[in-house]
């Protein structure tokens, strides 16, 4: 592949896809060339409108123009897709602020319950060690 080929990658998930390219007008064209032609020969619809555009590396007034070329909203990292938080620094308690939010959520239902307090202890440490495996997974 040469220097001008269109150098994409993307993360995809059912429909939803984030679609990451250079900093170039000409991959931003291409790409959206290509997402056309996936809505032709599939027969489905992209809704751009829902689309959002990050420039990473962009002062605003180039993001907006780009993203005003495709036709889709301007937005900012971090942000979340899929339930996670992309963009914010691995070790920022921003990143693990809703995870912790959602376990202090589930253990108080589980006081309530009628678990014993050994059956609590091995509770807290099971979601406790899945936790670690989930930032591990995201960084």
């Amino acid at each position: 592949m040469g220097e001008d080929a269109l150098l994409v990658s993307h993360l995809q998930f059912a429909d939803d896809t984030i679609i990451f390219c250079k900093l170039k007008k000409e991959q931003i064209h291409d790409v959206k060339r290509v997402l056309r032609y996936f809505q032709v020969a599939l027969g489905l619809k992209i809704n751009f409108q829902k689309s959002r555009f990050f420039g990473i590396g962009m002062d605003q007034q180039s993001v907006v123009e780009w993203a005003n070329l495709i036709n889709c909203k301007v937005d900012n990292l971090p942000t979340y897709y899929l339930g996670f938080l992309i963009g914010a620094k691995s070790n920022s308690l921003v990143a693990g602020k809703p995870v912790i939010e959602k376990f202090q959520r589930r253990f108080s239902r589980w006081k309530s319950t009628r678990l014993s307090i050994g059956g609590r202890v091995v509770m807290i440490k099971l979601v406790l060690s899945f936790v670690s495996i989930y930032f591990m997974f995201l960084f």
